[in-house]
């Protein structure tokens, strides 16, 4: 998918450089309809420009290469999903397979022009992370024991 044409992902970054793959994944991505600002879609390519193409490509390699599906069972920390319902990149089967192999975590699917939900759903996914944070805290012991000693004060 992220190959445009070449032989693979990391091969792509290596040959076009860059700055000419971020060009190609911002239109597959929909980066470029995820939000009409132009300058956040030359922003977002700049970013991506930071490394050469040698270095974006050794990293795409990496990626490809690692798989951590079978220790997601192993997570016991919290953990929200938040999922793109209209990702090219991350099917939705996908993540529902993460949030049933993590015991405790919540999927929250959030309805996005693209991959991107950070960048046109920002406050949906920003009020939903602040009211997953509020409800680990509202559990914690340390909570627990705020409550209590403030209740016990009155």
């Amino acid at each position: 998918m992220l190959a445009f044409g070449h032989s693979s992902w990391p091969a792509a970054c290596r040959a076009l450089g860059s700055k000419g793959w971020a060009r190609e994944a911002s239109k597959l991505l929909g980066t470029d309809v995820v939000t009409p600002d132009k300058y956040y879609v030359r922003w977002w390519i700049e970013q991506v420009a930071v490394a050469d193409g040698k270095g974006l490509g050794d990293h795409a390699e990496m990626l490809t290469k690692v798989d951590a599906r079978e220790y997601v069972g192993q997570i016991k920390a919290p953990l929200l999903i938040l999922a793109p319902s209209n990702s090219k990149m991350v099917p939705m089967d996908a993540s529902k397979e993460l949030q049933s192999k993590v015991p405790g975590s919540r999927l929250v699917v959030v309805d996005g022009k693209g991959h991107e939900i950070y960048v046109d759903q920002a406050e949906k996914c920003q009020k939903e992370f602040l009211d997953w944070m509020e409800e680990l805290e509202i559990h914690t012991p340390i909570a627990r024991l705020r409550r209590y000693s403030t209740t016990s004060m009155e």
